[in-house]
């Protein structure tokens, strides 16, 4: 019997240490710098910016007046583009 801490071949490394890396490992996050902001607004700061309900976003969205969210892989998690919101917002306040 090999020893619990002896690598088996029918199970993908648990800490990305051994073998290439891709297999069952998920890429680390970049750190996150203060004062640089990510091109991506997640939904939690994407509902404190816009002046806008979930519901009236999708709404929007479906008929082409809000910018399109896009998937982060390899999670389930949506973002927006910051630059997209932006001149949405501008177009919102030119619009009143």
């Amino acid at each position: 019997m090999q020893p619990p801490s002896a690598t088996c071949s029918h199970h993908p490394p648990r800490d990305g240490a051994e073998g290439n890396g891709t297999l069952g490992t998920m890429p680390k996050p970049l750190p996150k710098v203060p004062h640089i902001e990510s091109p991506i607004v997640l939904r939690a700061e994407l509902l404190t910016t816009v002046p806008h309900s979930m519901s009236t976003i999708d709404r929007l969205e479906a008929v082409g007046q809000f910018p399109r969210r896009i998937r982060l892989l390899p999670t389930a998690r949506v973002g927006w583009l910051r630059r997209e919101v932006a001149a949405y917002l501008r177009r919102l306040g030119t619009r009143k």
